[in-house]
């Protein structure tokens, strides 16, 4: 069979939703002390919101699973409603420049279906069971808003809810959830990649998404290949931290691809899967690799070797554990500048007479050697284009005569970044109006 350029990142796709489907979660008591860096303040402060409400805290769990060899750990809090037929979850994850705060609340229906209300988080692009009925409450709603909405739905359900008397009862609804999901996906096997693919990358599908589809549907051993735990063979867990914004498919194509064939030419190890944390507002704030790996010192001279062959940002990271310590490796040569466009707030006919495609045009033309846009993102009130090259401060010289003479660049705020968050950076606001 003729190899595809696109089969490395559609295998890297079917495993990372082989390795979800196939997950079991294994929930166990703990103590929240004992992770340093939790949201307190939204863990606690959901937790009296809950009580006012009339629902008791059952505690703090992790899945022991998903928690196993990572560096950073977490945790879910639960609560039982008043009159047991509801349970919460609730849980905080690293986000820039604030954590993701996740509520959800369920109810397990007597005639099987799930309810589960929800606020906060990312949307998944897995079709999910038809029994499992998810509403998304905007970031905004209050925990008491979120309570009585889910009753509401309870209510007009029309099937009487289950009660659960303790956290193993909700323990074992939530198994039911899981089994239900994994089981529908599992059934579906190839069927689930052209809907993801399609809900991922919307216009983009066909250019970008029906060359993955085709690779996933050449290769159906990928998926039915029984799932091996690449732990005996490649014992350590690396995690490659870059603060990009980089789309999980370019992402893939740019960095995993890369660095899996060159783990993989030197037996060193392979890519377990990857993922975005994003901000509030949808947009994202870096992205992280999963390394499974053999030597470790080899492994990490080649991630980082292969990474800022690829252009990864300066302040990006290599974590992982040596002897029991947690280490941190920073990596990257280049750096980054970031230009948000006003996108509510100029006056109608700039967006009439201007257009994005001709502003990135411009600073493509002002932009040279090693300078590239190499991504963008379109927020609620703001979109955004990435630049990248060996200097922030030299593309923002270069810019200054587009940003002066381009319409559409009024008000704009450029983040000239010269790495992580922790690095030096600094925001200029562009004039407007200007005449």
């Amino acid at each position: 069979m003729t190899r595809s350029p696109f089969d490395e990142s559609a295998r890297r796709i079917v495993r990372s939703v082989r390795t979800m489907v196939d997950h079991r979660a294994e929930y166990r008591a703990v103590n929240a002390a004992e992770f340093p860096g939790r949201d307190a303040e939204f863990l606690d402060g959901t937790a009296r919101e809950l009580a006012a409400e009339g629902w008791q805290t059952l505690g703090d769990f992790e899945d022991a699973a998903f928690n196993r060899g990572r560096q950073n750990k977490n945790f879910v809090r639960m609560a039982l409603s008043g009159d047991r037929t509801a349970y919460a979850m609730w849980f905080s994850a690293p986000a820039a420049p604030r954590p993701a705060r996740v509520l959800g609340l369920r109810s397990l229906l007597g005639d099987g279906r799930v309810l589960l209300t929800l606020r906060g988080g990312s949307k998944t692009d897995l079709p999910t069971p038809p029994a499992y009925l998810v509403e998304r409450l905007d970031e905004g709603a209050s925990t008491g808003q979120q309570v009585r909405r889910h009753r509401e739905r309870v209510d007009a359900a029309g099937a009487a809810p289950r009660t659960h008397q303790g956290v193993a009862d909700v323990l074992a609804a939530l198994a039911t959830e899981e089994k239900m999901q994994s089981e529908f996906r599992a059934a579906r096997g190839l069927a689930l990649f052209e809907p993801m693919l399609r809900a991922k990358l919307g216009p983009d599908f066909d250019e970008r998404g029906q060359p993955l589809l085709d690779s996933i549907l050449a290769h159906p051993e990928w998926w039915t290949a029984a799932p091996g735990s690449p732990a005996g063979q490649y014992p350590h867990l690396v995690i490659a931290r870059l603060y990009e914004p980089i789309q999980p498919i370019d992402r893939g194509t740019r960095y995993e691809d890369p660095l899996q064939a060159a783990l993989g030419a030197r037996a060193l190890g392979v890519v377990t899967g990857g993922g975005s944390a994003l901000t509030r507002e949808g947009e994202i704030a870096y992205v992280q690799l999963d390394l499974s790996v053999a030597n470790l010192g080899a492994a990490l001279d080649v991630a980082k070797q292969v990474l800022e062959q690829a252009g990864a940002p300066r302040g990006s990271e290599l974590r992982f554990e040596r002897e029991g310590q947690a280490m941190v490796v920073p990596f990257g040569t280049s750096e980054a500048l970031a230009i948000y466009l006003d996108g509510t707030g100029l006056p109608d006919d700039v967006y009439t007479r201007c257009n994005i495609n001709e502003l990135v045009e411009r600073v493509d033309a002002a932009l040279g050697g090693s300078e590239k846009i190499r991504g963008s993102w379109s927020g609620p009130r703001e979109t955004s284009l990435y630049l990248y090259g060996p200097s922030a401060d030299a593309m923002f010289d270069k810019l200054q005569s587009v940003f002066a003479d381009y319409p559409l660049c009024q008000n704009a705020r450029v983040v000239i970044r010269h790495g992580n968050p922790a690095l030096d950076s600094r925001t200029v606001r562009l004039p407007f109006p200007r005449g």
